[in-house]
């Protein structure tokens, strides 16, 4: 499934460490890597326990249904202070990307929500 869609840079730095020249002819064994490598970044992250999204997701799904001003106002103020503190670090790894653009989407709704309050 995944075989065709990743692309391996057969130059990149990670063929060259030891151990690792092997992935750049055994793909499969390159994917299951990165799937290892990926799980360990996630339990080193604590993702499953720590989430900075959780909370923001949790009352978005509750609906805008009489979500006042004040509390889309506040909303607004969370998801700009986890960019702010993650753009501080100048480089946003992948493992952000999707946290990333659901911020993007969760800024968008309550932005065009308050709009709406506020021309009602």
């Amino acid at each position: 499934m995944f075989h065709d869609k990743l692309v391996q840079n057969p130059d990149a730095p990670f063929f060259e460490q030891p151990g690792n020249t092997v992935y750049r002819v055994d793909r499969v064994s390159w994917i299951r890597k990165l799937f290892d490598l990926s799980c360990a970044e996630y339990d080193r992250l604590d993702l499953d326990k720590q989430d900075p999204l959780e909370e923001l997701e949790k009352k978005f799904d509750r609906g805008l249904d009489g979500v006042t001003e004040k509390e889309a106002e506040e909303e607004l103020r969370k998801i700009s202070r986890i960019m702010e503190d993650w753009s501080k670090s100048r480089k946003l790894y992948g493992h952000v990307f999707d946290d990333v653009l659901k911020l993007k989407y969760l800024h968008q709704r309550y932005s065009n929500y308050l709009r709406w309050l506020q021309n009602k």
